[in-house]
């Protein structure tokens, strides 16, 4: 279910599918968090440390999530198509109004495309 979390063009089953947005959903809270703390120590009062944490969250997230859908599509040579350039472009609209919990979703959809590679297709011999 975890397994080559860093490799884009690995080809997913779905449940692979769920482990990857799982985990990069875990990453992007956990930068959330790291971007919060940081900004806490910039002053002001609290409420405005935690306004300043969500702006920074939902940037992050609104600039990241685009980047994981592009770098899936592009490991997977599906860059030239008009469907998979929409898709990376409404990860950032989704992640703007839902943060990673919509954003990641085009990206794990791609993660099941074919084009890179997967542990179901056995490798060449080199024998014909």
């Amino acid at each position: 279910m975890f397994s080559h979390l860093t490799d884009f063009s690995y080809q997913r089953s779905g449940v692979q599918a769920v482990g990857f947005y799982i985990a990069y959903f875990i990453v992007f809270i956990l930068i959330a968090a790291l971007l919060g703390g940081f900004s806490s120590l910039l002053g002001g009062s609290e409420a405005q440390a935690v306004e300043r944490a969500t702006q920074l969250g939902i940037v992050t997230v609104t600039i990241g999530t685009p980047i994981i859908t592009f770098l899936v599509a592009s490991k997977k040579k599906l860059t030239h198509q008009f469907p998979v350039v929409l898709l990376i472009v409404v990860s950032g609209i989704l992640a703007m109004f839902a943060g990673a919990l919509l954003g990641l979703l085009p990206a794990a959809y791609l993660t099941t495309k074919g084009g890179g590679h997967s542990v179901h297709t056995p490798p060449p011999t080199g024998h014909m």
